[in-house]
């Protein structure tokens, strides 16, 4: 956080912390500004706040935010006629693809 927190933001950064420890996930834990966020999108109302964060933590868990990159499985359809190729990395370590434009829209084609 780059600005200086005053002793009443401090406090209820502190007691949103308190509320919702026990709820958050550990990659939530890693974010260090996650409470002061939620605070201030509701003008450091604990409540709001509070609300606003379990809401959060309910889409996270309902959608499975967290294990989405390590769990996800692409439909058949896409593996197997989605015309695209990984070339390799650009010069600042950017993923480059080739994908074709004028591939098969029905798939009746494996153009990859």
């Amino acid at each position: 956080m780059q600005e200086e927190l005053s002793p009443e933001k401090r406090s209820a950064i502190e007691e949103l912390k308190r509320r919702t420890l026990n709820d958050i996930t550990p990659t939530m834990r890693e974010d260090e500004t996650l409470f002061f966020r939620f605070l201030k999108a509701r003008q450091f109302n604990v409540e709001n706040a509070e609300i606003m964060l379990r809401k959060h933590i309910t889409f996270r868990k309902e959608y499975e935010v967290d294990t989405i990159l390590t769990d996800f499985t692409p439909p058949e359809a896409l593996v197997k006629y989605y015309p695209w190729a990984f070339i390799g990395y650009d010069k600042e370590g950017a993923p480059v693809r080739y994908i074709s434009l004028a591939g098969d829209p029905k798939g009746t084609q494996m153009l990859n």
